[in-house]
């Protein structure tokens, strides 16, 4: 390493430094692949929970007709009401909702570890 060098990078490496300090959700690492990972799973599991539970667009629409008694009155379906709702059809979307509501908790809580790991890294 010759002067030119050495000089570059005892300039380079203060500002270097204050900026992977500084910039926690920009910097990638092996640890960021994960989170991104985590996250997508957040999103796309709320998704389908916000689709099932209070049928909210894009699938909502979807969930409540295959519920409905009458698919022709699919205003009368609302959040957590039992009007023209079919029981069995209902407790079959539970069903399916049930790995959806798991993967949400657990990459809440990664998440949060994630979270709580690297504020104290950067410490």
């Amino acid at each position: 390493m010759d002067h030119a060098d050495t000089e570059l990078e005892t300039c380079v490496k203060p500002f270097y430094d204050h900026v992977r300090r500084t910039t926690i959700g920009l910097r990638v690492t092996n640890g960021t692949y994960t989170e991104i990972f985590t996250g997508s799973v957040q999103i796309v599991s709320g998704l389908v929970i916000a689709c099932t539970d209070i049928y909210y667009p894009p699938l909502g629409q979807h969930f409540a007709k295959s519920i409905a008694v009458d698919s022709r009155k699919l205003a009368l379906i609302k959040p957590y009401s039992k009007e023209n709702v079919d029981e069995r059809a209902y407790q079959a979307m539970r069903e399916i909702q049930k790995p959806f509501i798991t993967a949400h908790v657990y990459s809440f809580y990664t998440l949060l570890f994630y979270s709580i790991a690297y504020y104290r890294r950067d410490r």
